[in-house]
């Protein structure tokens, strides 16, 4: 059996069943509790799964890879391609523009923050929460963001309602929550008009 994460099959048996690396015979242990409880001693912990686990992530659902076909290879190694080619997105020429220290420094964001009190919350967290968006096309799901804000899932609802109370003026929508769907929306067009941002 395979001993090595480095080992390969050749063409004949095109496949894995078991194996003796580290990943094979360690087993992983979980302490899962309901979010009333807590365990003495131990802290909560968000889930950690790579963005490309949910296609709610903007992930495609159809593959960019081309059809395999079937040839003699020289090289077991040949047969292995990489899990995230389809991933690996080039580097923009473009700069990114800031937007986010704009709307921090801005007088209508001050004037929101006043009103929201202690229910807001800091700089670093509507910094994130915004880069977090920015980068998923203003559209993430809560689990996504919670593991991006590095909170458990059952603090996320707080920290949503804070994060609404800040951003969103006169009741229009800059940040929405989708219930139903568990995703949360950012309207940059709206965010922008509301803090006069340019």
């Amino acid at each position: 059996m395979p001993w090595s994460e480095t080992v390969r099959y050749a063409n004949k048996k095109q496949g894995y069943h078991g194996g003796a690396t580290l990943q094979e015979v360690l087993v992983p242990i979980g302490v899962f509790v309901t979010p009333d409880r807590a365990v003495e001693g131990w802290e909560a912990l968000p889930e950690h799964t790579p963005a490309w686990w949910s296609r709610a992530e903007g992930q495609s659902a159809t593959s960019t890879a081309p059809p395999l076909t079937i040839q003699q290879f020289t090289s077991p190694e040949a047969l292995q391609g990489s899990l995230f080619t389809a991933l690996e997105q080039p580097e923009s020429a473009t700069p990114r523009v800031d937007w986010i220290a704009p709307l921090l420094s801005s007088t209508v964001f001050t004037a929101q923050r006043r009103t929201a009190g202690r229910m807001a919350p800091d700089d670093r967290v509507v910094t994130t929460f915004l880069r977090a968006l920015e980068a998923r096309h203003n559209r993430i799901s809560r689990h996504m963001l919670a593991q991006e804000l590095g909170q458990p899932e059952s603090r996320l609802r707080g920290l949503l309602v804070g994060l609404q109370r800040l951003l969103n003026i006169d009741g229009y929508q800059v940040v929405a929550v989708d219930e139903a769907t568990g995703t949360v929306e950012l309207n940059r067009t709206l965010l922008d008009r509301q803090f006069q941002i340019v």
